[in-house]
């Protein structure tokens, strides 16, 4: 055991506080089959409570390297998140003029005057919400934490305390509570923790939570330590120096809150139209997504929102509902498409997949009666080709082209590849050429075109040793010279490769130079 030497008040032999309470903590676990205490290891947390920060990081400096404006954080959006242009630009906005705020906090101290832009996301499930934060915290040098609203409850003693997001600010930042004071929440599913007049008795998840979430939008001070934290306790028990609370402010954190919030367009629209008798009613009919942009205060106060937490968010996104071509644009331009994740799988088995147009069409129509957004897409992916996952990797195929067919009639197209496996493969090297050529084009502004002779040379070639993409290269290699030639002043004209220009290369090329300079004179 340890002893108190009476009038030092310390640790008999100065021993480390830390050893003393580790002594304690075991004697206490060994000391009853039946441990009351839940005991905490010191580089552990629960609930997101962080490690204690180390005396150097309490006041340690720090240093933002961010400087992207605004359309350039849109920009980088764009390649994740297709739509939601709008919402994209509130974003941006908000976070450059966070970190502004930062950089004026630290290297001007003019920050006393700044009332924070904490922004709350409205739209349905599968829109984009949480992958449009996902993508900006990637942006982020500041910490950043990420929750789920329903997770929490008033006090705690059922879920967890919502004073645990800022306690995990402080672990995302190894201990640096300078640095965390500046960090970002976000959490999701807000619009369900609304308070509700008619639960029995005591609201625990809704009034409550939101009255703890007030304090933290505000100008509060955090205990960096959990009530629970049974190690802190003790030290401040054996070291009365310790007994003074470590705080953090988030007088300076940013808050993000989104959810699909249900119902708020039948209450916005209540509001539009007014009573459905008498004079009062206005007679337009009033679109959804134009019913969501109009809500105001009042209709999340209605929806359940308290008006001391809603006006703690002045900027408002709005993310609308995806269409079809919204969700075919997802599937083919998103660099985080679930496209990608199907062909590698197959890719895995050393099976190249094309799809066509027309399949990443049909899937898009079938994902949009799904009605979740771009989470229909995956349940179509997955319900149109679990038998191919299954069967295909077993088969000699090792080339396969989804077409519209596959999409409707998985297993009727899935028997026809043994029956003509040589239509599967002409429809793979068309796919493969076409994407080539628009590759090119992409690439030098120059639209190039195989005419049919030379893809069935290719095709012949392909089968007995020369792989179609270094063919189609080879060929483009022997134009390569005069095509620069023309990257200047790309013309409009489709440029035909057939066998005669790949025999033949500077005949034809400059005939192409002398067109593409008369052409230019003549626009000129």
């Amino acid at each position: 055991m340890f002893m108190y030497d009476e009038e030092k008040k310390t640790p008999e032999n100065n021993e480390d506080i830390d050893e003393v309470s580790k002594e304690f903590l075991d004697f206490v676990k060994g000391s009853s089959s039946t441990n009351p205490f839940f005991v905490i290891d010191k580089d552990k947390k629960m609930f997101g409570s962080p490690v204690d920060p180390s005396p150097d990081n309490k006041s340690s400096d720090f240093e933002i390297k961010f400087n992207m404006k605004p359309k350039e954080i849109k920009d980088y959006l764009d390649r994740f998140v297709i739509q939601q242009d709008e919402a994209k630009k509130v974003l941006s906005v908000a976070i450059a003029d966070h970190f502004n705020h930062i950089k004026a906090c630290k290297n001007e101290n003019k920050c006393q005057n700044y009332a924070k832009q904490n922004i709350i996301m409205v739209g349905p499930s599968g829109v984009g919400k949480t992958f449009l934060i996902k993508y900006l915290a990637d942006l982020v040098g500041v910490p950043f934490v990420k929750s789920d609203a329903t997770k929490f409850t008033e006090t705690g003693y059922v879920g967890g305390d919502v004073e645990d997001l800022v306690r995990q600010l402080v672990t995302m930042a190894n201990g640096n509570n300078k640095l965390a004071e500046y960090g970002i929440i976000y959490m999701d599913e807000i619009d369900k923790i609304v308070s509700s007049s008619d639960k029995m008795g005591k609201d625990v998840s809704g009034r409550g939570v939101q009255s703890n979430l007030l304090k933290l939008l505000e100008d509060t001070e955090v205990p960096l330590k959990a009530p629970w934290d049974i190690q802190s306790q003790i030290r401040g028990i054996l070291s009365p120096k310790s007994s003074a609370r470590e705080t953090i402010s988030t007088r300076h954190m940013l808050f993000i809150v989104s959810g699909a919030f249900v119902g708020l367009d039948d209450i916005v629209r209540r509001r539009i139209e007014g009573s459905k008798y008498g004079f009062e009613r206005v007679k337009r009919e009033i679109e959804n997504r134009e019913l969501i942009d109009s809500a105001s205060t009042g209709d999340f106060i209605n929806f359940g929102l308290e008006p001391e937490f809603i006006g703690r968010f002045p900027v408002r996104v709005f993310c609308n509902s995806l269409e079809v071509t919204d969700l075919y644009n997802i599937i083919k331009y998103s660099e985080t498409s679930i496209l990608y994740q199907f062909v590698d799988s197959f890719k895995h088995n050393g099976i190249d997949v094309l799809f066509t147009d027309k399949a990443l069409k049909r899937i898009s129509e079938l994902a949009h009666k799904e009605e979740t957004g771009a989470r229909g897409l995956a349940t179509i992916f997955e319900r149109c080709f679990r038998d191919l996952k299954f069967e295909l990797p077993s088969t000699n195929i090792n080339k396969l082209v989804i077409t519209r067919s596959f999409v409707d009639r998985p297993k009727e197209s899935f028997e026809a590849l043994f029956i003509k496996p040589e239509e599967n493969e002409r429809k793979y090297f068309e796919l493969k050429i076409n994407a080539l050529e628009q590759k090119y084009f992409s690439d030098n502004k120059i639209k190039v075109k195989f005419n049919l002779t030379v893809r069935n040379a290719v095709l012949e070639k392909s089968k007995i040793w020369v792989d179609i993409e270094n063919s189609c290269k080879a060929i483009l290699a022997k134009l390569e010279c005069g095509l620069n030639l023309l990257k200047k002043n790309p013309p409009e004209k489709e440029f035909v490769i057939t066998l005669k220009v790949v025999n033949n290369p500077e005949k034809y090329l400059q005939r192409w130079v002398k067109e593409s300079l008369r052409a230019d004179k003549m626009n000129n």
